[in-house]
């Protein structure tokens, strides 16, 4: 049972192990709160025909935002096809009736994805595996063109494979990212001032909006 949990991303991601070695495959990257942490405004929409014949919930993880704003973009795609969409932040996903599609999404941090993402495949696995999911990441590795980034990228997607075996994605997306170090917690500056020394929001709207485009496709079989 215990190693079960293990697998499923049930432990706790320490500091020291963000700051030294980067939080482990399982558990996923659990920020720190403080009471003094920016106040973020996550997406939260719901769009498309009520009587669409698909509900797609599109759920993400997010620290500073950036990724909600890419899963609207995806909604909004989906309900252009006719879907019917709801975009939430995780945290707020309590109930999966009604939904016959789902979109998953994580922002990287420390090498993997975020501990709530982790924790929602784990917990929801056994339903998630009955219908049609796809996962898309952004992280700001993908700025870069270069094979190394992709090669990179493609292993973070992998993880939530390893993590949830019996989820069998339909569309995986990668997308670069934004680091908006206002709506950061300044505890977590230094660090990433390392990799990114300032602002910078390499998000290609054109990309995801495609991505969108074609997972409509699937998910309506056109």
């Amino acid at each position: 049972m215990k190693e079960n949990m293990r697998r499923c991303g049930q432990d706790r991601v320490t500091r020291r192990s963000f700051l030294v070695a980067g939080a482990a495959v399982g558990a996923g990257w659990a920020p720190a709160l403080a009471a003094d942490d920016p106040v973020i405004e996550f997406a939260r929409e719901s769009c498309g025909d009520e009587a669409a014949r698909l509900r797609v919930l599109v759920a993400y993880a997010s620290l500073c935002g950036a990724t909600g704003e890419i899963a609207a973009a995806i909604g909004k795609k989906l309900c252009e096809a006719h879907l019917r969409v709801d975009v939430r932040h995780l945290p707020e996903v309590t109930d999966l009736d009604g939904y016959e599609a789902f979109v998953i999404g994580s922002p990287i941090h420390a090498g993997t994805w975020m501990a709530e993402a982790m924790r929602f495949l784990c917990k929801r696995q056994d339903a998630l595996a009955k219908a049609p999911v796809a996962y898309f990441i952004d992280c700001m590795a993908l700025s870069s063109d270069k094979e190394e980034s992709r090669q990179l990228a493609r292993g973070y997607v992998e993880r939530p494979l390893k993590l949830a075996p019996k989820i069998k994605p339909v569309a995986l997306g990668m997308f670069a990212g934004k680091v908006d170090y206002a709506k950061m917690p300044e505890r977590y500056h230094a660090i990433m001032r390392r990799i990114v020394p300032q602002d910078a929001d390499a998000r290609n709207w054109e990309a995801i909006g495609k991505w969108g485009e074609e997972l409509a496709g699937q998910l309506t079989g056109r």
